[in-house]
């Protein structure tokens, strides 16, 4: 897994859900934002739409297959 540039963030967002607002300096921590996030759905009956994504350069990005990986191994702890 490539790293991203240090000065790149994380977001989770989805379509229903919409942005959670934050931008985390790092992948662990919006993994646990979308954890938090399909705790309360869960708490409601249903589940989080929102995705991680890596805010870099000015743009965002959908994570890589190794950057899957890794948060659902991260959750999975």
């Amino acid at each position: 897994m490539t790293p991203p540039p240090a000065d790149a963030r994380y977001t989770t967002a989805g379509p229903l859900r919409g942005p959670c607002g934050h931008k985390h300096k790092d992948i662990e921590s919006a993994a646990d934002c979308l954890a938090n996030d399909e705790a309360v759905c869960a708490e409601r009956g249903g589940h989080t739409d929102r995705k991680i994504f890596v805010v870099e350069r000015g743009s965002r990005r959908e994570l890589g297959p190794a950057e899957l990986e890794f948060v659902q191994r991260y959750l999975a702890r």
